[in-house]
């Protein structure tokens, strides 16, 4: 699995898994890039690394339906819940990261994103309906 290397150390950084087939999600990781600086995430593509996946306890299916990051610690987290360790990152995105971590926003968060990502998916064709 390709992964961008950098000078944080382990214990600092956090390692994104994302779906660089999507150009969402590339633009979403220049973004990211550019708010946190390069160096503040390894960017793992899950794109053909099933076995790399796997060897993480990721399944390559729930990978492509839900953004995975995984901690300086080694803990893996997914969905918004993902997002909220993301965007817990960027001090001026705090106040995101807590407003998503408030159970109805997180719970209508993880719907529309569960819907567009399934409907980008399906219209790719890299999901059977």
């Amino acid at each position: 699995m390709k992964a961008n290397k950098n000078p944080k150390s382990k214990q600092d950084k956090i390692r994104v898994y994302y779906d660089a087939a999507c150009p969402v999600c590339r633009k979403d990781r220049k973004i990211y890039d550019a708010l946190a600086g390069k160096d503040a995430v390894e960017w793992c593509d899950i794109t053909g690394n099933d076995q790399q996946l796997i060897a993480q306890g990721i399944a390559p299916k729930e990978a492509l339906i839900k953004l995975h990051v995984q901690n300086g610690e080694g803990v893996i987290t997914n969905d918004i819940e993902a997002y909220v360790l993301l965007f817990s990152n960027i001090w001026w995105l705090k106040p995101l990261a807590w407003l998503l971590n408030i159970h109805w926003v997180k719970e209508i968060s993880r719907s529309l994103y569960r819907k567009w990502v399934l409907r980008r998916l399906t219209k790719d064709g890299r999901l059977k309906p």
